[in-house]
């Protein structure tokens, strides 16, 4: 073996990682791109995914919501391909690397074609020739089609012909009944074989829904973390690629509150305080709201929940929780005591219960972080990815350190693979 094809090879590799890494930092990737609907699913796109997946996972912690610094792919690389205290013999150790060489290499044309194509570039409003009338998101109701949703819209421009703008719809589909195990085909399985199935149709076809209620399509996961509003709410690759159509997201208030502020605030200021970009101010708010929260039954209720916590803390669990229901049944809108029965309902094992509790912690208070954070956890046990991930990217935009949503994120993504 020439003594200098182990360092030339590792100095290859890392600069290679290293536009890797770029890309993944940029957000410019076969995930971003799919859930950008940039890029429509294709034949022999598992395996693309499968690769991109793959290459994330040399590095412990990365992923799609989780972009580590480069010296942390560095310690990965020289740890895996060059440490001295390896078992692998350097022969196993070599063709390793040179695989994992081709497919970074293989990936990184894949991206470059994609940029060179546009498709992580931004689609403007501003300079169009025309107005569109519809954005990501919207539920509409297509001629011909039926409900759908909004996933990208296209201006053509033809030098002698005037156009409309198109868009690229999803449809809303029947879903397959969880007891139905026949073997005959029913229009459900028709609907789901055709979930990644898009429409694209001409603005004059379309109107706005008059029924505000979240279209229903296993495909939503890739292109959407939820509904509020009225509306479906874009993930970061279809703001990023229609920046324009996304409302601006509430913002605290521009001067920076005091302790004393924070403490005798309302909820609905302490609302906005949680989503401020201030860590500080942001925890406090949480602690104040939880503390408001704890008094909303009154001093009395407090008691008996403090009560039934140290109950169930101390050993005595069938008591604690026995009294926990007591005061739900009491105060069904007593947050506090839903939480901390949730709690333990899913410590019992119990994740359909605890997905019921949490979902009603959620209900009442749609910013309690570790309601969210519950919700998330017991849907993804249960495997209902769509709540999974409405509940995590939720919980991701209030708080982008939750070690929880992106964990569940990352089971998401793992799930989204088996879609296509």
């Amino acid at each position: 073996m020439p003594p200098q094809l182990a360092p030339n090879l590792y100095r290859v590799l890392l600069r290679a990682a290293k536009q890797f890494h770029q890309y993944e930092s940029e957000h410019r990737s076969l995930y971003a791109a799919v859930r950008s609907g940039s890029l429509l699913p294709y034949h022999g796109i598992r395996e693309d995914w499968k690769r991109e997946q793959s290459l994330r996972s040399l590095v412990d912690g990365m992923s799609p919501h989780e972009t580590l610094a480069w010296r942390d792919v560095v310690t990965a690389v020289r740890d895996k391909f060059t440490a001295a205290d390896s078992k692998l013999p350097v022969s196993e150790r070599l063709d390793r690397a040179f695989t994992t060489l081709r497919l970074l290499g293989q990936h990184n044309d894949m991206v470059h074609a994609h940029i060179a194509n546009g498709m992580f570039a931004p689609k403007r409003r501003d300079g169009l020739p025309m107005d569109v009338l519809f954005k990501v998101g919207d539920v509409v109701r297509v001629e011909g089609i039926g409900r759908g949703v909004v996933c990208s819209w296209n201006v053509p421009r033809l030098k002698y012909r005037k156009c409309t703008p198109k868009y690229t719809i999803l449809a809303h589909i029947r879903p397959r009944p969880k007891d139905d195990e026949s073997d005959e085909d029913t229009a459900a399985d028709h609907d789901f074989d055709d979930r990644w199935r898009m429409y694209h149709v001409d603005e004059t076809r379309i109107k706005l829904s008059r029924k505000a209620s979240p279209v229903k399509n296993p495909s939503l996961l890739c292109y959407f973390d939820g509904f509020e509003h009225g509306r479906h709410v874009p993930c970061r690759s279809l703001v990023a690629r229609f920046p324009d159509d996304v409302a601006p997201p509430p913002h605290a208030r521009p001067v920076i509150p005091s302790i004393l502020d924070l403490q005798n605030a309302d909820e609905d200021a302490l609302v906005l305080y949680v989503q401020s970009p201030d860590a500080t101010v942001a925890h406090i708010a949480r602690t104040v709201l939880d503390a408001k929260w704890m008094d909303e039954a009154g001093p009395g209720a407090k008691r008996d929940l403090e009560r039934a916590m140290e109950m169930y803390a101390g050993g005595n669990k069938p008591a604690g929780r026995k009294q926990m229901k007591a005061i739900v049944k009491a105060h069904p809108t007593y947050v506090s005591a839903l939480e901390i029965l949730a709690i333990t309902t899913l410590d019992d094992g119990n994740a359909e219960d605890a997905l019921d509790l949490f979902q009603r912690v959620v209900d009442l208070k749609p910013l309690h972080l570790r309601g969210l954070s519950g919700l998330a956890t017991s849907a993804a046990k249960l495997r209902q990815w769509d709540v999974a991930h409405a509940s995590a990217a939720k919980l991701i935009r209030l708080d982008p350190t939750s070690s929880i949503a992106k964990r569940v994120l990352a089971k998401v993504d793992d799930a989204l693979y088996y879609l296509f």
